[in-house]
């Protein structure tokens, strides 16, 4: 029985052991089905994010460039695509470099696009990287979210401001059928291009290209083979995103900027203040939607006075401000007709008037400013705009009119000063009647003369009104009529109303008198208010107050209010530290200590750490290495109390007497025979005694011969159809001739082919190909 009991017992302690290793097992494998879950999410997570920072770093390149359009009134140059980090061409645009159409130099590319007329031949195309530096964007965000230099491609002469012309775009986008994306075709102004996930042509941070382009696929546009450029006409894609890995596929971010709107204006180049007409076709001021003229300003509401006009004008171009000026070779009317100059207001230039006439004018003969002459004669206005008459009373020194107004004086009139209801005052310029009073002490005018000279003034009071405080007025002579001025006081009539709460009565007016009022504070009962009655005021006015039968409890009711911290600007003390309990029945209330507030110079602690400056960074340091921590000096002025900023220390900067520094490069090479590839820069470093900087290098120029082609003139058309050729054959290379204002040559006849296995003859001249 024990052997029995023993063999169950083993036999289960069996089955237990292989229970558990069968659920360890489908634990492990459901472990292993959610890890391979979360994985496929977090992939995903991390291609939706990188695909989200890719298009914001894009669409940021493309801000960056519309706004620098709008300062600058042209597109930036691209910068090397294969250029190293810390070399002076990483990040910076190129738009000197001289290179051969679809060919590349220094990481740089140019092709052609479509053709813009009058020009015979496509606009110059130059494909690169984002100019980061130029843009003032961060580096890491002119590479896209895959680790590629974002490519940049964009129409040259649209780079320069004397050939900007916002609607000369020359570059093509195709979808993925090879159907054009923007209308007219090949007018895109500019494009950015993140080469995307497979990295394919794109260039890295150490300017490698680990991925070479590839054949076949629609991205295949967009892949820049510096070696191999893209054939012009320049045309990249822009597709849905095709992932197959087949000839469909498609991983690029693009954006592109194309525009039929006509640019009007630029910023000059020497004042960013200013600017300047950049259309080619009218330019209209004022609302303007059909300008017929160069510049059409137009401008048909009054405007009120103000901006150095003193009254409502209406014209339609105004010039304000000292030293503020118009400039033009001629002045015309609307009809183009009846023209002066401006050097018609010399000293000789409009001729006098004959005798006895002044100019009153200025008038055109179609070419040139003559005065406009009127017989002598001086007179007034009848008015002078406020329809007071006006009188001729003198000459000035130059024959002007003196015009004075003629003065009228005022007749004996009666003037109201109260209203009939003698409440209020109401004084009135009219001649109302109803105060008949004869003596000056009435309200009715009565001067000696029995007239008022013009100007005079009156102070008048109304005899009927409140005896003790009679009501007047101010009254002047205008023109002819008595007008009331701002000048008046006095009471129409009196109703004394007794304040309430007191033994005074209104009448009669009790002359003295007293009334209840509140204790302050927390004390209880009633105060004694006394009154004295003002006659001239109509009322009782306060003359003292007394608390005698008032009571303040000797223990507060309530606790002391706590102590006030200071305010910023002290370190010790209290603002109010306590209070103290005043049991005078006219105070009865906790009352304020004075405040201790102050600066205590010996608790002003550490100063801050302070942000340090780099040496090369503060003024008379500019060639020394290490950093200079920021120092600061207490402030112990009471409401201060502070450590402030005075400067660096700069004891522990050392001058760099090891970094080379480069200066702006410059031009050495003939620019008639030779072609710049690299120019010339000094180098320079800073030398001890004084750390002063010295020039240690200079890097001469590089440069190569240019290749000299015989190419048509553009002034005498090609004969079609020809069978035969001339002896030079168009684009063949030629003798070239170097001289100091030009290339010169002969102009000689040659040839190229044609339709139909015919030439065209052109009348060639030898010049250089780039």
């Amino acid at each position: 029985m024990r052997t029995s009991r023993k063999f169950q017992q083993t036999c289960l302690l069996t089955n237990s052991g292989g229970y558990n290793l069968l659920m360890t097992s489908i634990a492990l494998i459901v472990v292993g089905l959610l890890s391979v879950a979360a994985l496929q999410a977090y992939s995903l997570y991390k291609q939706r994010n990188d695909l989200a920072t890719n298009q914001l770093r894009v669409a940021d390149a493309i801000s960056k460039i519309q706004t620098f359009k709008e300062t600058y009134g042209r597109y930036p140059c691209p910068s090397s695509l294969n250029a190293a980090r810390g070399t002076e061409a990483y990040g910076h645009e190129d738009c000197t470099t001289v290179i051969t159409m679809d060919s590349c130099l220094n990481g740089v590319c140019r092709t052609s696009g479509r053709t813009i007329a009058p020009a015979v031949t496509g606009e110059p195309i130059r494909i690169g990287a984002i100019p980061f530096r130029l843009l003032q964007i961060e580096e890491k965000a002119s590479y896209d979210a895959y680790g590629s230099r974002l490519v940049y491609a964009m129409t040259e002469n649209l780079g320069a401001t004397t050939t900007f012309k916002e609607n000369n775009g020359a570059i093509g986008v195709l979808d993925e059928n090879g159907g054009d994306l923007i209308q007219p075709a090949d007018s895109v102004e500019y494009i950015v291009i993140s080469p995307g996930p497979n990295k394919m042509g794109g260039f890295t941070f150490a300017a490698a290209q680990p991925v070479a382009c590839a054949a076949g696929f629609i991205e295949s546009r967009n892949c820049i083979d510096l070696a191999a450029p893209p054939a012009s006409p320049t045309r990249f894609a822009s597709s849905q995103a095709y992932l197959a890995g087949t000839a469909q596929n498609f991983d690029d971010t693009v954006e592109y900027f194309a525009s039929n709107e006509v640019a009007r204006w630029r910023r000059t180049d020497t004042n960013l203040d200013d600017i300047q007409t950049i259309s080619n076709v009218n330019v209209g001021v004022g609302g303007i939607t059909d300008p017929d003229v160069t510049l059409d300003i137009r401008q048909n509401t009054p405007i009120a006075a103000g901006a150095g006009v003193s009254g409502t004008w209406d014209g339609a171009l105004r010039v304000t401000g000292t030293g503020a000026d118009i400039r033009a070779n001629s002045f015309c009317n609307e009809t183009g007709t009846e023209c002066f100059k401006p050097e018609n207001f010399a000293t000789t230039g409009m001729g006098p008037c004959p005798a006895n006439q002044y100019m009153i004018g200025i008038e055109g003969n179609g070419t040139d400013a003559v005065a406009k002459c009127a017989p002598i004669k001086v007179y007034c206005n009848p008015t002078n705009g406020l329809g007071q008459p006006q009188a001729l009373t003198g000459l000035t020194a130059a024959g002007a009119a003196i015009c004075s107004t003629i003065a009228t004086n005022c007749a004996l009139s009666d003037v109201q000063v109260c209203a009939p209801s003698h409440l209020s005052h109401n004084l009135k310029s009219s001649n109302e009647g109803g105060i008949t009073h004869p003596t000056p002490t009435s309200s009715k005018m009565t001067p000696d003369t029995g007239t008022g000279v013009h100007n005079v003034s009156y102070y008048l009071y109304d005899a009927d009104s409140y005896a003790s405080n009679r009501a007047w007025g101010q009254f002047t002579c205008n023109n002819g009529n008595w007008l009331k001025t701002g000048s008046f006081g006095g009471m129409c009539s009196c109703t004394p109303v007794p304040p309430t709460s007191s033994t005074c009565t209104a009448s009669p007016p009790s002359a003295t008198c007293t009334g209840g009022g509140s204790c302050v504070g927390a004390g209880t009962g009633s105060s004694t208010v006394s009154y004295t009655y003002s006659p001239s005021g109509c009322g009782w006015t306060t003359t003292g107050t007394s608390y005698a039968s008032c009571a303040c409890p000797a223990v507060p009711p309530s606790a002391a209010p706590g102590p006030t911290a200071c305010p910023t600007g002290y370190n010790t003390g209290a603002w109010i530290p306590g209070y103290n309990w005043n049991n005078s029945p006219s105070v009865c209330a906790w009352v304020a200590q004075a405040g201790t507030c102050a600066c205590d110079a010996t608790l002003k602690g550490s100063p801050p750490a302070g942000t340090p400056k780099q040496c090369n960074q503060i003024p008379g340091f500019e060639g020394y290495s290490g950093t200079a921590p920021q120092t600061f000096t207490f402030n112990a002025t009471a409401g201060a109390c502070r450590w402030e900023p005075t400067g660096y220390d700069t004891s522990g900067c050392l001058c760099d007497t090891t970094t080379l520094h480069p200066e702006a490069a410059s031009s050495t090479c003939n620019a008639a025979c030779q072609n710049e590839t690299t120019q010339a820069k000094n180098w320079y470093r800073y030398a001890m005694p004084g750390c002063v900087k010295t020039l240690d290098h200079t890097d001469p120029s590089v440069c190569q011969d240019k290749l000299f082609t015989w190419q048509p003139d553009p002034v005498s058309p090609p004969l079609a159809g020809q069978s035969s050729h001339g002896p030079y054959e168009k684009d063949s290379a030629c003798n070239q001739s170097c001289m100091t204002n030009n290339v010169v040559g002969s102009t000689n006849a040659c040839w190229g082919p044609d339709t139909g296995g015919t030439f065209k003859i052109y009348s060639c001249i030898c010049k250089p190909a780039n």
